[in-house]
C-alpha cells in the first residue's frame, strides 16, 4: 500500500495558528511537511461558515485543530498565557463536534483531528457523537507533536499507515475511489475526443427512443466507466486483517445495506421501488384501510416505462411480498448453498426493511396509479437482487404446467405409514449409507498407513546398506 499515493489530492487544513510563526506551533511544519510532498492545500483560520462543506467532498482530507481559540499572546516578545472563560471552550467543542458530524454524514471524506489538547474524543462524545460512531468512522484522532518522531523527522505517512489498517473501510474507498476516476477521466477524454456534443447526441438518441433522456445518459456513464474500470486488487492482509466481530445485527446490516436502500418519496418511478403498507385499521364507517394485510409491495415496470409522458398513464406493476417467520427462514434456508430454497412461484429477498426477510410471490400482479402510492414508497431493491426477482417472475408467467409425479414413483411408503415416517425412514438410510462410507474410508486410510510406514522401513534399510526381506 503506497499511503502516500492513497491520500493524493487536495487536502483541507482548518487551524487558527496557520502563518503565525511567532507561536510556533506544529501546524505549520505540518502544513509545510504536506506541501513539500507535493500535496496542494486549501487553508481555514477558523470553521468554514454556511454550506463549505458540500465543497469538501472531493477532498483528499479534512485537517482540524480541535484548539481554535489563543491560550497564547505575545506582549512586547514575552509569552503570556491567557484565561479563557468556559463557554469559550465549551461552545468552542460544540462546534467543532456538530462540524465534524456534519462531514461524517454529507461526506466520506477522512477527518483528521490534530490538537494540542487532550480529551478531543471525550469532548466528541459529550456532545453528541457516540463511541460507537467513532469507531465505525473515518476519524484520526492525534496529539501534534506525535507527528514529529525524536529527532524531529515528520512521521504523519507512517502515522496514517498504521491508523488505515486500522480501517480497512477507508483502504477500500480510497483504492477504489481512485481506480473509478481514472476510468471516468478515460471516458470523458474518448468521448470528447469525438465530439465536444456527445451529450447532446446521447440526450437526441435517447429521445427518438421515446425513454427518459436523463436515465439514458446516467446509465451509458455509469455502465462505461464500470466496463473501463481495472479490477482492483486489495490488499487481503488490510482487509481481513485484525479482529472482526460482528453480531447479527451488525452482520444484517452490512447485507441489508447491500441489497436495499432509502429513497426519497418524491424521486422518479424506477424499477425495485419498495412500497411498505400501514397495518389494517377500521374507520368510524366501518371501511378497512388494508382489508388485505398487504405488508410490501415492489414495482417491477422497468424504469424506462417509468417515465410517465403522459399523466393519464403513471401506472407501475406491484408484486406483493409477506415477512418470513424465523422458522420458515430455517426452514427454507439450504445450508449447503447458503441460499434460500425458492418455490417457483416465488423469490425470497432480504435482508431489507428492518432486516427482515420477505417471500414475494407471483401469482398476482398488479397495475396501479403510481400517484396513490408514492406516499408509501420506503426504500429500493438494488441490483442484483431486483433482477433476480424480474427474471423468476418471467420464467413464472411464460411456464409450461407439468403433470404431478405420484408420490409411489419415488418413494413407496409401506402399509399404514404416514408421509412423515417415510421421510424419516429415508433420513435413517441415508445416515446409514454415509456411515458406511465412513468406515470405508477409515479402513483405506488404515491401508495407506500401513503402506507409508513400509516405505519408510525400506527407505532407512537402504540407506544404512543393509537389505530389506519382504514378509509375507
Amino acid at each position: 500500500m503506497d499511503i502516500r499515493k492513497l491520500f493524493s489530492g487536495i487536502g483541507v487544513v482548518i487551524d487558527d495558528m496557520l502563518g503565525d510563526k511567532e507561536v510556533n506551533d506544529k501546524i505549520n511544519d505540518i502544513t509545510t511537511a504536506l506541501e513539500d510532498a507535493q500535496i496542494p492545500l486549501v487553508k481555514y483560520t477558523a470553521l468554514p461558515e454556511g454550506n463549505v462543506i458540500e465543497h469538501f467532498r472531493n477532498a483528499s482530507f479534512v485537517l482540524l485543530d480541535w484548539q481554535l481559540y489563543r491560550t497564547l499572546s505575545y506582549v512586547e516578545g514575552e509569552k503570556v498565557t491567557l484565561r479563557v472563560a468556559d463557554n469559550v471552550v465549551s461552545e468552542n467543542n460544540r462546534r467543532n463536534t456538530s462540524f465534524v458530524a456534519r462531514m461524517l454524514k454529507e461526506t466520506s471524506v477522512p477527518v483528521f483531528i490534530f490538537s494540542n489538547t487532550d480529551g478531543v474524543k471525550d469532548s466528541l462524545i459529550e456532545n453528541g457523537i457516540t463511541e460507537i460512531q467513532l469507531s465505525k468512522s473515518p476519524v484520526f484522532i492525534k496529539q501534534k507533536q506525535e507527528l514529529f518522531n525524536e529527532e524531529g523527522q515528520f512521521v504523519l505517512f507512517e502515522a496514517l499507515d498504521s491508523w488505515v489498517r486500522s480501517k480497512s473501510a477507508v483502504y477500500i474507498l480510497k483504492e477504489w475511489l481512485s481506480a473509478f476516476n481514472i476510468a471516468k477521466e478515460s471516458l470523458l477524454y474518448d468521448f470528447a475526443q469525438g465530439s465536444q456534443h456527445w451529450p447532446g447526441i446521447i440526450w437526441n438518441s435517447a429521445s427518438d427512443d421515446s425513454v427518459d433522456e436523463s436515465e439514458e445518459v446516467s446509465s451509458l456513464m455509469l455502465q462505461n466507466i464500470a466496463s473501463r474500470m481495472t479490477p482492483v486488487t486489495f490488499d487481503t492482509e488490510i482487509v481481513t486483517g485484525g479482529e472482526i466481530t460482528l453480531n447479527k445485527d451488525e452482520l444484517l446490516g452490512v447485507l441489508q445495506a447491500q441489497r436495499y436502500m432509502k429513497v426519497d418519496a418524491n424521486a422518479m418511478a424506477v424499477v425495485g421501488d419498495v412500497y411498505v403498507f400501514e397495518p389494517d385499521r377500521v374507520d368510524e364507517q366501518g371501511i378497512h384501510s388494508n382489508p388485505e394485510n398487504k405488508e410490501i409491495a415492489i414495482n417491477i415496470r422497468p424504469t424506462c416505462d417509468c417515465v410517465f409522458r403522459d399523466d393519464t398513464q403513471r401506472h407501475i406493476y406491484f408484486l406483493y411480498g409477506r415477512k418470513l417467520t424465523e422458522g420458515a427462514q430455517k426452514e427454507k434456508y439450504n445450508v449447503k448453498y447458503h441460499k434460500f430454497a425458492e418455490l417457483d412461484s416465488e423469490a425470497i429477498v432480504g435482508p431489507i426493511i428492518d432486516n427482515s426477510y420477505y417471500s414475494i410471490k407471483f401469482k398476482d400482479i398488479e397495475i396501479v396509479c403510481f400517484d396513490k402510492y408514492k406516499h408509501m414508497r420506503q426504500g429500493r431493491l438494488l441490483e442484483p437482487f431486483i433482477s433476480h426477482i424480474t427474471e423468476r417472475y418471467s420464467l413464472y408467467i411464460q411456464r409450461h404446467a407439468m403433470p404431478s409425479l405420484p408420490e409411489d414413483a419415488v418413494c413407496v411408503r409401506q402399509k399404514g405409514e404416514k408421509v412423515r415416517d417415510v421421510q424419516i425412514r429415508t433420513l435413517q438410510e441415508e445416515i446409514e449409507r454415509l456411515s458406511v462410507a465412513v468406515r470405508n474410508l477409515k479402513e483405506n486410510n488404515a491401508q495407506i498407513e500401513g503402506v507409508k510406514k513400509r516405505l519408510k522401513i525400506r527407505v532407512k534399510c537402504k540407506k544404512s546398506g543393509r537389505k530389506t526381506r519382504n514378509k509375507r
